[in-house]
């Protein structure tokens, strides 16, 4: 006979409430994910580089080098199967949203202009304004 454990799962307010009152410590290495706290490689990734599914959003902040980042290193990413990329446009004050990687690279690619707002994929109910992130707001 095989027992199924129940398991509650904590929302991001609930998980910053435990931080607030000491049931867990900042600079701890836990993680929430999917509404389960979870801890991180505990050597933080000294003994090896984070894999893709290791990592919710990758953002690069580009100015000189923005067709360098939008045309060599996310086409890279998406081999690598990083699951979302944002390429903050400091000078087109926008940010480029790319989703579903393929070998082929990002199938879905959108712009999100600073009067709006953008969720990462892993987090939709976390909103930003993209003027804060381009530090415009």
């Amino acid at each position: 006979m095989v027992t199924e454990l129940a398991r509650k799962r904590f929302t991001v307010q609930q998980y910053h409430q435990m931080l607030e009152v000491g049931l867990l410590r900042e600079g701890e290495p836990i993680e929430l994910i999917r509404g389960e706290i979870v801890y991180n490689q505990s050597d933080f990734y000294e003994s090896n580089h984070p894999q893709a599914t290791d990592i919710f959003l990758l953002v690069e902040v580009a100015d000189p080098t923005l067709e360098t980042d939008r045309n060599v290193k996310i086409p890279l990413y998406a081999e690598d199967g990083i699951s979302e990329v944002w390429l903050v446009d400091l000078n087109g004050e926008q940010i480029e949203v790319f989703r579903q990687p393929a070998p082929s690279g990002y199938q879905e690619i959108k712009i999100v202009r600073s009067s709006q707002t953008i969720s990462p994929q892993a987090f939709p109910e976390i909103s930003l304004e993209v003027a804060q992130i381009l530090g415009l707001g």
